[in-house]
This record gives C-alpha cells, sequence and structure tokens, in this order.
C-alpha cells in the first residue's frame, strides 16, 4: 500500500518537473542545447540627489515592457529614504 504512494507522488513529480521544463523552453524561449545561446542584459541605475532641509516626494515613472524582452528579476533599494511601487494610469510609478 505505501508503495503505490511513493509511485503517485514520483509519477506526480516528474509530471511537474516535465511542465516547468515545457514552459521555460517553449514560453520564455530558454535554451535547450549546448549550442543554442540567448542573450541576458543586467541593467543597473542609481539616482543620487539632495534633498536639502525639507522634505520631498519623487514619483518616477518605470517603463513598460518592450516586446521581445522580459523582466526576469527586479529589486529595488532606498537607503534612508521611503520607497513603494504605485499602479497608476500611466503604468508603474517609484515613489
Amino acid at each position: 500500500m505505501k508503495q503505490r504512494y511513493v509511485y503517485v507522488l514520483a509519477i506526480f513529480l516528474t509530471v511537474v518537473g516535465l511542465s516547468v521544463f515545457a514552459y521555460k523552453w517553449r514560453v520564455l524561449g530558454f535554451p535547450v542545447s549546448e549550442n543554442q545561446e540567448t542573450p541576458v542584459w543586467t541593467i543597473e541605475s542609481a539616482i543620487r540627489f539632495d534633498s536639502g532641509p525639507g522634505s520631498i516626494k519623487v514619483n518616477l515613472h518605470i517603463p513598460t515592457l518592450t516586446p521581445g524582452f522580459r523582466v526576469l528579476t527586479e529589486n529595488s533599494v532606498s537607503r534612508g529614504y521611503g520607497f513603494s511601487l504605485n499602479y497608476g494610469t500611466g503604468g508603474r510609478e517609484a515613489q
């Protein structure tokens, strides 16, 4: 009886793993063989300013995705300042 559960679990995990592989290959376009290459860009930006003695609020528009490109990861750091992502009528904004 317990072996049946092990076989069912193994088949389930195999199907999930193959499904994730097929999704990455067909939808995301990940290369499958060793002679295929896919360019990956890492873009970093920094904004520095002196806020002076008073408080300020800055809204920065984040550009939308360009066709043919995908965002794999996105990180935001704001040491000493508050930071929030807002979804407005014009797209995403960093405040």
